[in-house]
């Protein structure tokens, strides 16, 4: 419902003119800057108020909810050769089409000749690393690694980076806030708010995250192992999990590189 025909608004003078002289194509309508705009040209069938709501509620809405695929990597995986993110993408693989991940820019214009990886196999490794190996003894080992080289790099924020930060937090929950106004005042349906939702949750936890992040944070082996425990003990589904300890992910060829969303929460 976007024709202005339906508030009584009335254009004609455009002009349309054939992309192509195959008469297979169709042809491409050309508004004309000099054409006639009348309001109240026609009979309105429904008032301007809701007309507006309309038009807001389609440049808010989210994404297509018939994509069903859950990339539970979204916005995780950087590229190892020109750092960009990889994307989800339907690949056709024996006669069938599959889910993979692949680096934008190699799925845009084949600028990059870094390899895709199948959604199962990457996010199955993935999963395996943070359920199993990394409560081995070889995974506690690296761990303690990364906890030296990031109390070697931490630098403490700054008052004003923190103030920033603080501020955006501030901002995303006003934005919640919002949103479900707008459920309840009817122009958010359900699903909508829930996406809304969702967003406002990962980009807190992100920023509250950059606020502790940059402390230096114990590392012997008993500190971590206690907080593994706890975190295996919470029961978490898949997506929560990644969203919880998973900061990105980097892919060159066959080397995957894993960076835990913040050592800080294994140690602190």
């Amino acid at each position: 419902m976007q024709n202005r025909k339906y508030i009584g608004f009335f254009e004609y003078g455009k002009i349309k003119r054939p992309k192509s002289k195959d008469p297979r194509y169709k042809t491409q309508r050309i508004v004309d800057e000099n054409s006639v705009k009348i309001e109240n040209g026609v009979p309105a069938i429904i008032g301007r108020e809701l007309f507006d709501l309309v038009q807001t509620r389609f440049k808010t809405r989210p994404p297509d909810s018939k994509a069903t695929v859950d990339y539970l990597l979204r916005g995780r995986i950087k590229c190892g050769y020109c750092g960009s993110n990889f994307v989800g993408s339907m690949r056709q693989t024996h006669g069938r089409k599959e889910p993979y991940y692949i680096c934008s820019k190699k799925n845009q214009d084949r600028s990059c000749g870094n390899r895709a990886i199948k959604k199962e196999t990457l996010e199955g490794e993935i999963l395996k690393f943070m359920r199993e190996d990394i409560h081995s003894a070889e995974g506690i080992a690296w761990i303690q690694g990364e906890l030296i080289k990031y109390n070697e790099t931490a630098q403490e924020l700054t008052p004003q980076e923190t103030e920033t930060l603080k501020n955006r937090i501030a901002e995303i929950s006003r934005r919640q806030e919002r949103a479900k106004e707008g459920y309840l005042n009817g122009v958010l349906d359900l699903r909508e708010y829930n996406f809304e939702k969702q967003k406002a949750a990962d980009e807190t936890k992100l920023l509250t995250a950059e606020l502790s992040a940059k402390q230096p944070v114990p590392y012997d082996e008993e500190t971590i192992r206690q907080k593994l425990g706890q975190l295996k003990n919470t029961l978490l589904s898949d997506k929560e999990l990644i969203q919880s300890l998973l900061r990105d992910v980097a892919i060159k060829d066959e080397r995957i590189s894993v960076n835990l969303f913040s050592y800080r929460g294994l140690a602190q």
